[in-house]
């Protein structure tokens, strides 16, 4: 089990709390300002996608590549509309760059991306679907690696873990059989969203 996708954000979270947090004094608090990020350039955008590529989903490979691969299209491309994009596009776009980005050529932090993708959150959680899961999944790497916040937006990896596995079990992704007749490339991403395990060949050596 400690391959499985959730299993694994469970035990870093576990470990998360068992350490100690170095958290800044007031004097130490720098002031900010809750500002949202727009879309950020194309070549950002770019760099962004193959850093998460590069880091995040060699080892939570939960995202639907095709569906990325579609919203960076309606977005940058030439002949497809910006209009078109739904809420869970905005907010897998906004989530992607606040956990791969950090830039000095962009004006907008990673907090102001993670803002920004929260305003889609609700929409995409009514949903109670694959999409619903893969937003938690985002939001407990994203409170992983940013447990404790100077801008004001803590978020509870514990909590996200728990709603994301209770969503899992609700949407049937701990039977991983082909009994059910779903189409190949769901049940894939169902596969991965729960069961993944990393190749062998990518696990670091200690």
């Amino acid at each position: 089990m400690t391959g499985i996708t959730l299993a694994a954000l469970v035990n870093s979270t576990l470990q998360l709390y068992e350490r100690p947090l170095n958290i800044p004094g007031e004097a130490e608090t720098a002031p900010y300002t809750r500002l949202r990020a727009s879309y950020p350039p194309r070549q950002l955008a770019a760099k962004y996608v193959g850093r998460y590529l590069d880091v995040i989903h060699r080892w939570y490979p939960f995202l639907s590549l095709s569906a990325l691969s579609d919203i960076i299209q309606a977005i940058y491309g030439t002949t497809a509309p910006k209009s078109g994009l739904d809420d869970t596009q905005r907010f897998t776009l906004f989530m992607l760059c606040a956990l791969a980005g950090g830039d000095r050529h962009d004006p907008h932090p990673p907090a102001e991306y993670h803002r920004a993708a929260l305003d889609f959150l609700p929409s995409v959680l009514q949903q109670h679907s694959l999409s619903s899961c893969r937003a938690l999944l985002m939001l407990c790497l994203y409170s992983l690696t940013r447990p404790v916040s100077d801008e004001g937006d803590e978020l509870d990896s514990w909590l996200l873990t728990g709603h994301a596995v209770r969503l899992g079990i609700e949407l049937g992704l701990t039977r991983n059989n082909y009994k059910a007749g779903l189409p190949e490339d769901e049940h894939e991403q169902r596969r991965r969203i729960w069961w993944s395990v990393p190749p062998l060949e990518t696990w670091p050596l200690y």
